[in-house]
């Protein structure tokens, strides 16, 4: 985590949050993520998810070897070669158009791959690599072309195959493109610090995001807007670790991110909000009011998220770099390298989102629980035990006991439910429990409920021991 020093630059900090948002602490590890490691010399470029829910990865592989493609089908990590490649083969910009076919960048060629695994390239001009893709209404699909001997365009490909590039009046650095609320495609200028329109006829407008910032990913927002990251540097103490916001008409939102260090990636979430990452590695999101919610690491801060996803269930799916330097302090240029890269899932519900207040009950995610291995079980008392992670959500609890598993007892016995601290962490929760019978096997399970449902924790047994004055209830044995 990048440390801020000095009194007055805290101040600006704090003046510069979006309404509603907090200090938010520290990154917390999420709970329940689930990696995939590749090996190394593999790096995970971008991510996108098939019309069944497959979530589909980009590789970029060394010497020509591949694979280029991964896919995560009944949790485990399959790899699909798509013939030799350049040294440095990559294939970034994954897209699924209606018809289920997979659209990808592959060393700058753009390349389409059928159901049946047919592989077919995009027939386009001499030109510049493609950079990034898009698909509109009607189905044609948009790409950026940017860094090689030509001017930096935005082309598009019909149905048909016909192709129309329009060159970009000035350099635009990196550009990456995505279809906008209004069906137009809006494109990044980071070198111009800009955003640029584009619509069906080439009609090009541009639009000033202001001195010294470079958009990266771009999405159209759930509001009508473009929404932004930005590459977080600073200059002179000034705080550029934001997300931007774009209006059709020009009008141009930051929002300061009071961690991380820039912004990176972002997808949005059907239920209305958009989920970012940032260079060090965190995972969050922000509403379009601006509000922040909790963020997290998956392993450790510090891996390089370069794409993320929306899974149909609600979980999230994110291509990971670890950086890894090679020759630093040398006195030469720095050469880094991924290494350790991996994919990651991040289970529907481990990361409080952004003003999950504003959420419909029936879309706020219920709280995770789970019983624990019980502690001091003796001939007539145990200490039944769970976990309870609310995500930031009021919560309540209630153990269910008995000798089988219809239960029939509740604990504690005083009250419906009781309350659970509304944190992002969750807490161990332990209720004690007597006049128990000795030699006898019980069940018990926590339930947590909370505005998004009720959920269990799954059964559990214990065994108690001899006792030398079991309860007068209790079948002598």
């Amino acid at each position: 985590m990048r440390l801020l020093r000095g009194f007055a630059l805290a101040i600006l900090i704090a003046a510069l949050l979006p309404a509603g948002a907090s200090a938010l602490g520290r990154a917390q590890r999420i709970k329940g993520a689930g990696t995939h490691p590749l090996e190394e010399g593999v790096k995970s470029t971008s991510v996108a998810i098939a019309p069944d829910g497959t979530p589909w990865f980009g590789l970029e592989t060394r010497n020509g070897k591949g694979p280029e493609l991964a896919r995560v089908t009944a949790g485990k990590l399959s790899f699909v070669s798509l013939g030799p490649g350049t040294n440095y083969s990559s294939t970034t910009s994954l897209r699924f158009d209606a018809a289920g076919n997979l659209w990808f960048i592959r060393d700058g060629a753009v390349q389409r791959r059928s159901p049946d695994g047919t592989v077919t390239e995009l027939d386009l001009p001499g030109g510049s690599p493609a950079t990034s893709l898009a698909f509109d209404a009607e189905g044609n699909v948009w790409f950026a072309r940017w860094g090689g001997q030509d001017p930096p365009s935005i082309g598009r490909s019909t149905p048909a195959g016909s192709v129309t590039e329009w060159p970009l009046p000035t350099d635009t650095g990196y550009p990456t493109v995505a279809v906008g609320p209004d069906g137009a495609i809006w494109f990044t200028e980071p070198e111009a610090n800009e955003i640029g329109r584009i619509t069906a006829s080439g009609e090009i407008a541009q639009f000033p995001l202001g001195a010294g910032v470079e958009p990266r990913q771009i999405v159209a927002g759930p509001d009508g807007a473009i929404w932004f990251a930005e590459n977080g540097v600073r200059h002179k103490h000034r705080l550029a670790d934001r997300i931007g916001r774009l209006a059709t008409d020009g009008a141009v939102t930051q929002f300061p991110i009071p961690f991380g260090g820039g912004t990176e990636a972002l997808t949005v979430d059907p239920r209305g909000f958009i989920w970012f990452t940032t260079d060090e590695g965190e995972i969050s999101s922000i509403s379009t009011a601006g509000v922040l919610g909790a963020r997290g690491c998956a392993e450790y801060c510090g891996g390089l998220l370069q794409d993320i996803r929306v899974g149909p269930t609600g979980a999230l799916w994110l291509a990971v770099g670890t950086p890894f330097c090679l020759g630093c302090g040398g006195g030469s240029d720095l050469i880094a390298e991924n290494e350790g890269t991996q994919v990651l899932k991040i289970p529907a519900g481990a990361l409080r989102p952004a003003a999950f207040e504003e959420l419909p009950a029936e879309e706020q995610p219920a709280p995770t629980a789970r019983t624990l291995r019980p502690y001091g079980v003796n001939g007539t008392e145990a200490v039944l035990n769970g976990f309870i992670n609310p995500h930031g959500l009021p919560a309540t609890y209630r153990f269910k006991w008995g000798k089988t598993k219809a239960y029939g007892h509740l604990a504690p016995d005083e009250a419906p439910e009781m309350p659970v601290s509304p944190s992002d962490e969750g807490e161990e929760i332990e209720e004690v429990v007597w006049g128990l019978c000795p030699r006898t096997t019980y069940h018990f399970e926590i339930v947590a409920y909370g505005p998004g449902g009720r959920t269990l924790g799954g059964d559990r047994t214990f065994r108690t021991s001899a006792s030398e004055h079991p309860p007068k209830k209790c079948p002598k044995r």
